[in-house]
């Protein structure tokens, strides 16, 4: 939190760390990256003909009552025409420009991972919520809690496994700001909501949302703020 520290005002301190979920960060590259690894195990399948080369040479030679008999390679080159059809009818894509985005996920992933990991900070204070994020180039966003009107968040299927999720804040003009893979969504959107429309953050986060209000405590204050006060003229004796 060194960017943030940098950045709080006179009276402001750090009231709860929104933290980004290690977990979510790893699980989003796994994602970018597996369109590589589809390709790469496709591609030495059928390069080898272990698997494709091998079924269509067979379907031709069979197909053809023994006149069409080629080799693996050839097998091979069949096959790989055949998944380029495929993946265009699929995708509305080009296999080579699916191949160059997955080699291009070798220098990406490595670089979100840095990026998300050592780049976000985010974190409620008593006057503001703040997120600055990137390295090499920095963005700052903070809106008082004043400002701040209702939080909600959600999951996906991964998220609700592992405990991450978006948090989305919208502001007194309606503008919304979102905050990705926070982990332990829930209790961060509970907590901003208990604040929403305050002028500075007044309880702790355990006193204003972990623990109940006492009922029994709100009804001796109201009984004793209507219960009018009696005044009495008479002087004690001496």
């Amino acid at each position: 939190m060194k960017y943030i520290d940098s950045q709080l005002l006179n009276g402001e301190h750090i009231v709860r760390v929104i933290p980004i979920s290690k977990r979510a960060v790893f699980i989003e590259a796994g994602l970018m990256f597996l369109p590589f690894l589809v390709l790469v195990t496709v591609l030495y399948v059928i390069e080898t003909g272990l698997l494709g080369a091998a079924y269509v040479q067979q379907f031709l030679f069979d197909y053809s009552d023994g006149k069409v008999d080629i080799t693996n390679q050839q097998a091979a080159i069949v096959t790989g025409l055949l998944f380029a059809l495929f993946v265009k009818l699929v995708t509305g894509k080009p296999i080579i420009e699916l191949l160059l985005t997955s080699l291009f996920a070798i220098v990406v992933v490595p670089a979100f991972i840095i990026t998300k990991l050592y780049g976000n900070e985010r974190a409620l204070t008593n006057m503001r919520l703040i997120q600055k994020t990137g390295i090499i180039r920095t963005e700052f966003w903070d809106n008082t809690i004043e400002r701040i009107q209702k939080s909600i968040y959600s999951q996906s299927i991964m998220g609700k496994l592992f405990n991450y999720g978006e948090v989305v804040v919208t502001d007194a003009r309606g503008t919304e700001h979102a905050l990705s893979l926070v982990e332990k969504p829930a209790e961060i959107t509970k907590l901003l909501n208990a604040q929403a429309g305050r002028s500075s953050f007044t309880k702790s986060p355990l006193e204003e949302v972990l623990l109940p209000e006492d009922p029994i405590r709100h009804e001796l204050n109201d009984e004793a703020t209507a219960k009018p006060q009696m005044i009495s003229d008479n002087k004690p004796d001496n």
